[in-house]
């Protein structure tokens, strides 16, 4: 998928792929260069040349935006669990003629997801602490 830049001039296939590699290998200018088909001779001054474009820092920051926003986190996987732990959203399920129709989570699903949001928040584990006044009873039998 590839953004609109909103200039006057339309990015070639050229820059377009440099902005790409160029975001893909870790901000490695000279190699998108290389990778956009500019000789070994010239690639490291057009690189610096390429990045100073302004259509271009417009593409790459706008795709770096895109791809942050697709990005898995961990607060975004909590919050698809709890919507699915407390069936808040429907989901689309198939019938055997092919037609969808939207659904909850079965209650196995939601079971599921709130036992890993218990996990994660660390509510699998007994709770212990040191002003816990229960004693410990050790039994040597040997």
């Amino acid at each position: 998928m590839f953004v609109t830049v909103k200039t006057k001039k339309k990015l070639s296939t050229r820059h377009r792929i440099f902005a790409e590699t160029y975001i893909s290998n870790g901000a490695n200018a000279y190699k998108a260069a290389l990778a956009a088909g500019y000789a070994e001779s010239t690639a490291k001054s057009r690189s610096y040349e390429l990045l100073r474009d302004e259509r271009i820092q417009i593409y790459i920051s706008s795709r770096r935006k895109e791809l942050a926003e697709q990005t898995v986190t961990p607060e975004r996987v909590i919050l698809e669990l709890a919507d699915i732990g407390f069936g808040q959203r429907e989901y689309p399920a198939y019938d055997m003629f092919g037609e969808e129709h939207q659904r909850k989570p079965s209650m196995t699903a939601r079971l599921k997801a709130l036992e890993l949001i218990g996990k994660n928040l660390g509510m699998d584990k007994p709770n212990m602490s040191a002003d816990d006044e229960s004693e410990v009873q050790i039994i040597d039998d040997v």
